[in-house]
């Protein structure tokens, strides 16, 4: 969970963020596979959630020592002397003492994984609130990126930890300016900075910090509820689990990641987290006879810590398996993160073997043999003879043949020569080798059951290039900005010629050559991994821009084939039987100026005035159209088909200033008419399902454009049944193909009107992706598959956090007798004291006499009176307000806190 920590970002860092920025969004497959043209190549990556280490203040006064072969590289001076991998460390407020302490932990993990690729650590220090945890916290961290798709990945439709992913493949695979891990540590809590023995009252911090980057480096499960919630779910609604979750059980042997025993999301799952009964089924444990970790999960749900941690019970302080408990104590001194921990990263990938091979593209001449490649490196041994290419021709991949791979030399390279006996033929195959860990080792991943590769000899290209690029969306009015994207062709001869089309304010300017990318001499911050093979660069492609400018651009790219085949994205309607253009499609941006300005805490519009506060992409603009009796934002209507790689298309409205969410969740809300007219979905259907289709959303980004968040569920037409009955009002219309070529669709014909006007509020504290102290930017996104589309989406007198409630200043009357605090006033902690109607949930806030939240949790009783002792010694002295939420009523009282 995240914490309310002060992420107070202004513009001046907003300006560059926004230039690349991402369409960060639910990933949404097309209606028809026959529609699409996908790349199975293609890597994906997403954001970490931090994982929260609160500190526990009981004195353990216990050492675990480094193991054996760490303390030997250690002894004497803390460095890197026999280190395997290689960690860069960018700190941020830490002083020298607490950075040498951090490196001792470093050091640490550097002699127990190996990795070719430098792992980056961004180190943060500063105070952290603990919000509804118990305790200080003392640390909180998370992998910088979780990637799939990646080069040598041996489970499928699974998300890795990036520096783990990095270690497999074998190469950096997202940006060098970017971190592979990020870990946060509340300069507040009474930390030991030495690398020694902690004195009383202290936490030793080296300890934690070896605890915070085991979960970056991959100690981490996407398994997630809340301690409210009835459901819990993984994947963070991708669909696919974390490497950790593919090990996740309980004690029957269930794997919780089985949706034929726990459908993802469900209150069944739900029941699995909390029932002290989860462990990781570790095949590397199971082989060294030793037992099978088990993981945290309480009775009581933690958020942003159960599930990802071992059990507390089980491994108390002192013993060795002890670190990766959901808290640290006291003089708690570990140096190692003991025989079960390793043991788990080790199921996980770290210790290994590594299958690196380019799969072989289609040859459009006759040949008689194809050599396959592979490069394989291992932590452990190979099985001598294992390794081998599994291959058949013209046939099915189940009367594949095999052959040896060779090695050359003393490299970790290996080839396999396959004979091609037809002039004209179809080789499926795949690539399998076995290490001393037992594991057979596949590419590509679970081969051949879960795929396999494939290429054609002896065929004419007929097919075009696969180009995907992040289009840009707003771009600053002082930069020049970039285009960045992969161009790839099915055959072995590439990529002929790239370049951009582009207008400005509707004036069509001269066509710009785009040039392969060299991370050698280009901008390393664009480096996307194996993609770099089929990258180009093209810089300032659209000279000089000033604010209020809009720009339509494409990409074209022509392969080196006799055809030339030409692909355009976003794609383009072509008349049918020729090779003319009948709707030509752009990508869109704007040119802004964000001021450098505080976050402002609340805004409204009516839309009746002049408004530059917002920005649009996609036809959105304030207007008054035929029928309406004012201004009011509006999408283009009608809104646009997808077109892009993945027949998609987003129309944006951007809101220029920064808001600073609340602390209090009454008070964070976002509140507009509106009017929505788009697609609905299938009956049943749930946002980010793949038969969701179009959908509007209301979206936060914390980090200045970098990627976005929606604070609520989108949601279509069918939201109101008078939007769904208008919108059903159809016409015959066209859609878009994979081929280029239009096809029949239906599309809507129903019109909005000032009476289909309703309300909306998105709360923006719903869920635990923002917190009260953020600031964010705002945005509004109507999203669009290739097919049907309607009149879209209009929205009207917007208030953001508008207007402020007032305070919690006075007891409520007649109720404060409900409940006795004692003692009261006291200096360090208070008991509560109330009768129930019977046993359930009680909800507790506590508020300073300014009305600011200062304390927010919740509690669930099982008899019929609540008794619940609250620490407020870490309060300033003063009045107080604690207010209670039960089934006999909303209770207020006061108390005081002495000093």
């Amino acid at each position: 969970m995240k914490l309310k920590i002060m992420r107070k970002i202004y513009l001046s860092g907003i300006l560059s963020l926004l230039v690349m920025s991402a369409i960060a969004q639910k990933t949404v497959k097309p209606r028809h596979e026959e529609l699409a043209k996908t790349n199975p190549n293609k890597i994906e990556f997403m954001k970490g959630k931090m994982i929260v280490c609160p500190g526990n203040y009981v004195d353990a006064n216990t050492y675990i020592p480094p193991a054996k072969e760490v303390e030997d590289a250690l002894k004497g001076k803390y460095v890197r002397s026999t280190a395997k991998a290689t960690f860069i460390v960018n700190y941020s407020g830490f002083s020298p003492a607490a950075q040498k302490a951090f490196q001792l932990a470093v050091d640490i993990w550097s002699n127990l994984i190996s990795s070719p690729v430098p792992i980056r650590i961004d180190a943060i220090w500063h105070p952290i609130d603990s919000g509804n945890n118990e305790g200080t916290i003392l640390g909180q961290a998370s992998p910088g990126d979780f990637t799939r798709n990646f080069p040598g990945q041996q489970r499928v439709s699974t998300w890795y930890p990036i520096a783990l992913a990095e270690k497999i493949a074998g190469q950096e695979l997202n940006s060098v300016n970017e971190p592979d891990i990020v870990a946060e540590f509340n300069s507040s809590a009474p930390w030991y900075l030495g690398t020694s023995t902690p004195g009383r009252n202290e936490f030793d911090f080296a300890s934690v910090v070896l605890h915070e980057l085991c979960h970056g480096l991959g100690f981490t499960s996407s398994l997630r509820s809340t301690q409210t919630s009835t459901t819990a779910a993984w994947g963070y609604e991708t669909g696919s689990p974390f490497i950790f979750d593919q090990f996740v059980e309980n004690a029957t042997g269930q794997l919780l990641i089985d949706t034929g025993n726990f459908p993802n999301p469900s209150a069944a799952l739900r029941q699995q987290l909390v029932g002290n009964n989860l462990f990781f089924n570790s095949p590397v444990s199971e082989a060294k006879g030793e037992e099978k970790p088990r993981l945290y999960a309480p009775f009581t749900y933690q958020a942003g810590s159960s599930t990802s941690h071992v059990d507390d019970n089980t491994y108390t302080s002192g013993n060795p398996n002890s670190l990766m408990t959901s808290s640290a104590s006291l003089r708690e001194v570990i140096r190692d993160p003991g025989p079960l921990v390793k043991n788990m990263f080790a199921d996980m990938g770290w210790k290994g073997t590594s299958v690196i091979h380019t799969p072989i593209k289609n040859i459009e001449t006759a040949v008689k043999t194809v050599t396959v490649k592979a490069t394989i490196t291992s932590d452990t041994t190979l099985v001598a003879g294992s390794a081998k290419v599994y291959y058949s021709e013209n046939d099915t991949i189940t009367k594949a043949k095999s052959i040896n791979l060779t090695r050359i030399g003393t490299t970790n390279d290996y080839t396999a020569v396959i004979p091609i006996t037809s002039a004209s033929s179809i080789i499926r195959y795949y690539i399998v080798v076995e290490d001393n860990y037992k594991r057979k080792n596949t590419v590509p991943a679970e081969a051949p059951l879960e795929g396999y590769y494939g290429f054609q000899v002896g065929e004419q290209d007929v097919s075009s290039p696969f180009v995907t690029s992040l289009p840009l969306t707003f771009v600053p009015s002082n930069s020049k900005p970039d285009i960045f994207l992969n161009a790839e062709d099915d055959f072995d001869h590439g990529i002929d010629t790239v370049y951009v089309e582009y207008m400005v304010n509707g004036q069509a300017k001269t066509p710009v050559g785009i040039k392969k990318y060299n991370p050698a001499t280009d901008d390393k911050a664009y480096s996307q991994g194996r993609n770099d093979i089929y990258a180009y660069l093209g810089k300032g492609v659209f000279g000089d821009l000033k604010k209020g400018d809009h720009v339509l651009y494409r990409i074209v790219a022509v392969d080196n084939s006799k055809n030339k085949n030409t692909t355009v994205l976003p794609s383009n309607l072509k008349t049918p039987g020729t090779n003319v253009d009948l709707t030509p499609d752009y990508f869109e941006f704007a040119v802004v100026d964000l001021v450098t300005q505080a976050p402002i805490a609340q805004y409204s519009t009516d839309f009746n005035t002049p408004n530059e506060d917002f920005a649009g992409i996609g036809g959105w603009s304030i207007t008054q159209p035929s029928g309406f009796d004012d201004g009011a934002l509006h999408s283009a209507h009608p809104y646009k088909n997808g077109g892009d790689e993945n027949l998609e298309y987003n129309a944006i409205s951007l809101l220029l200033k920064p808001i600073e969410i609340k602390m209090e969740a009454d008070s964070a809300n976002i509140t507009f008419d509106e009017i929505v007219l788009v697609e609905p979905g299938e009956t049943g259907s749930a946002f980010g399902d793949g038969d969701f289709y179009d959908y509007v959303v209301v979206e936060g980004s914390y980090d200045g454009g970098a990627s976005w968040i929606p604070f609520e569920d989108g949601y279509d037409a069918s939201s109101d049944n008078q939007w769904k009955q208008t919108f059903n009002s159809t016409t015959a219309g066209t859609a878009i193909g994979a081929n280029g070529q239009p096809f029949p669709t239906v599309d809507s014909k129903g019109v909005g009107t000032k009476a289909l006007f309703r309300p909306r509020t998105i709360r923006m504290l719903i869920t635990d992706n923002f917190v009260g102290g953020d600031v964010v930017l705002i945005r509004f996104r109507l999203f669009s598959d290739q097919l049907t589309h309607g009149w879209g989406w209009a929205i009207d007198n917007l208030k953001i956090q508008y207007p402020l409630p007032p305070p919690v200043l006075s007891v409520e009357p007649g109720l404060e007798k409900l409940v006795t605090l004692s003692p009261n006033p006291s200096p360090d902690e208070i008991q509560i004291s109330t009768s129930l109607a019977r046993p359930g949930r009680v909800k507790m806030e506590v508020f300073g006499a300014n009305g600011k939240k200062v304390m927010d949790r919740e509690f669930i009783t099982e008899i019929n009176t609540f008794n619940q002792k609250i620490d407020v010694s870490n309060l300033n002295a003063g009045t107080y307000l604690v207010r209670l939420h039960t089934e006999n009523g909303s209770v207020v009282k006061r108390f005081v806190v002495n000093r």
